[in-house]
């Protein structure tokens, strides 16, 4: 059986132009998604609320999951919403919704004993939204390029990049950061996701 769960908090950026009256409402929309075959995914939607009525006022975190096999989550917390990807067992899928904030402005995923997709040195590229093989998302590969997530936001970049977080029993976990000034005037999207560690599937 499936659940949904709704949490309250501010889910939208407002930031004023100087050369015009208007007021700008951004959000950065994430997705993670997760069964035992596909592995773990998280698709994040760059979306700009612009001109759009009726702001949603919450910050949401709708679970779909096999009430038995909870084991991926996204938490808010004091400054970013942590998603943690979990081995499945079962074969139910679940889907996580979770959206930056002026207050939560960075994305903490965990891949617990999985490996961080794609693989990157600099730390910023990211993979299409419709990846469906993480292992293929590489760089120097034509079939599912990856891409620089920098090219899909605004202002000075040069610092925005997935940071690595050590932490205890897991197996790698990074953190994104976007400043409220870089989120981008049109709806972008892209891809992360975890392998295990053999890098045979998709995780």
């Amino acid at each position: 059986m499936a659940y949904t769960i709704m949490m309250g908090e501010v889910s939208v950026v407002k930031a004023r132009s100087s050369t015009t009256p208007f007021s700008l409402a951004r959000v950065v929309k994430v997705r993670l998604s997760s069964a035992s075959r596909l592995g773990c995914v998280a698709l994040l939607l760059l979306a700009s609320a612009t001109g759009l009525p009726g702001y949603p006022s919450s910050f949401l975190i709708r679970a779909l999951a096999d009430e038995s096999q909870v084991s991926s989550v996204c938490v808010p917390g004091e400054g970013a919403t942590k998603c943690t990807c979990a081995a499945q067992e079962g074969t139910n899928p679940k889907e996580l919704e979770a959206s930056f904030s002026e207050k939560l402005s960075a994305l903490e995923l965990a891949c617990e004993q999985q490996s961080f997709a794609p693989e990157d040195p600099d730390n910023k590229r990211v993979c299409p939204a419709d990846t469906s093989d993480f292992k293929d998302c590489k760089d120097n590969q034509a079939n599912t390029k990856s891409i620089d997530l920098t090219t899909l936001l605004t202002g000075n970049t040069e610092s925005i990049k997935w940071e690595a977080v050590t932490r205890a029993a897991q197996g790698t976990t990074k953190k994104l950061s976007i400043p409220p000034a870089n989120l981008p005037y049109t709806d972008q999207s892209f891809a992360v996701g975890c392998l295990d560690n053999g890098k045979t599937t998709a995780k």
